[in-house]
């Protein structure tokens, strides 16, 4: 997906003549990737368990994916909610521009404060050329609910780099990495939090 399309979308996912909706973008992005991931269909209840929004909230998001073709209601299998095919080429490129988060083994907060932490991994086509300071992932991060996250860069050699030059070592697959490929590792005391943190940290490196 393209960065201006994709931009397009979030504003129109905005657009209201009453209240400004609740829900951010982290909340967006995760909906759409969990649908996606979900073949089978998935409930609104468990949409929202997972994504930790207010009933009132992930009403409105989900109807509003629903005015942009993006996802459905399988009301032969009732199941819930399907991704459309337009749904399904919108999911394609997210996962394209920022690889569905995944759990980081975090003992004793070596990585990130908080308690669980995942990860995602962003092609540095896709990213600002002034990356700026750690602590703008970080404030992102803690505005969506998150505790905190970072942001690396891989330097071609099993190592992935801090702002300020240290290397570290990671546990995750490199086979897919290229050296100048972003990490983004967000945290938070429940999964949803963490998640979420790590979209919110993600977001604030892409020409959005």
């Amino acid at each position: 997906m393209e960065i201006s399309s994709l931009s397009k979308l979030l504003i129109r996912l905005f657009e209201t003549k009453t209240i400004t909706p609740s829900y951010k973008i982290p909340h967006i992005l995760f909906c759409i990737m969990i649908i996606g991931k979900e073949s089978k269909g998935i409930g609104r209840y468990r949409i929202r368990k997972e994504i930790n929004l207010g009933e009132g909230s992930i009403k409105t998001l989900l109807n509003r994916l629903k005015e942009e073709d993006i996802i459905k209601v399988d009301k032969n299998r009732q199941k819930g909610h399907i991704i459309t095919k337009t749904g399904k080429k919108i999911f394609q490129g997210l996962e394209k521009l920022i690889s569905f988060p995944q759990k980081l083994v975090n003992t004793e907060n070596k990585f990130v404060v908080g308690k669980i932490a995942y990860y995602s991994i962003i092609n540095q086509e896709n990213i600002k050329d002034n990356l700026g300071p750690s602590i703008n992932q970080r404030d992102e991060a803690i505005k969506i609910g998150g505790t905190g996250a970072t942001c690396l860069t891989f330097d071609g050699t099993q190592k992935f780099e801090f702002s300020d030059g240290i290397s570290i070592n990671l546990p995750i697959e490199q086979k897919q990495l290229k050296k100048g490929d972003i990490l983004i590792i967000g945290a938070g005391n429940s999964k949803s939090d963490a998640i979420l943190a790590t979209y919110a940290a993600a977001i604030s490196i892409l020409e959005i």
